[in-house]
């Protein structure tokens, strides 16, 4: 039988837990599951269109908070002395969390106007070793 779960992370007992289809609660340690995350850096290609950008970015932020659960992390940074750069860090719980976010209207829409306002993109693929309220 294939359970549909929801997972709730809970930090404090360091394990992940859901619910399946029958209301059972499920549980398996942290490290069983396989987050991963990426960085990518954004140039713009001027300042109007950095401004486009945030704005575009920030609509598609609203989308994530809202409806995806298992993206756990989705940061985005202005650079210190680069005025056209941004920086996102992005940490999902599963692949199976990165593909809805992939999937999701607002990401799509983000995906097709991005391009206009950006000079280049540049991304690092991440696998999770360790860290501070990771489990790892």
């Amino acid at each position: 039988m294939v359970l549909k779960v929801l997972y709730r992370i809970m930090n404090t007992c360091n394990l992940v837990y859901g619910y399946g289809t029958m209301g059972t609660v499920i549980s398996r340690p942290w490290k069983e599951v396989r987050m991963f995350g990426l960085v990518v850096r954004f140039t713009c290609k001027d300042q109007p269109s950095a401004e486009a950008y945030d704005r575009l970015v920030a609509e598609t932020a609203e989308g994530i908070r809202a409806n995806e659960p298992g993206t756990l992390v989705y940061a985005t940074h202005l650079v210190e002395g680069q005025l056209l750069q941004r920086i996102f860090y992005e940490l999902y719980r599963d692949k199976a969390a990165f593909e809805a976010h992939e999937a999701a209207p607002h990401t799509r829409r983000y995906l097709a106007e991005r391009d206009q306002y950006l000079a280049s993109t540049e991304v690092d693929w991440l696998t999770l070793q360790s860290g501070k309220g990771t489990g790892g």
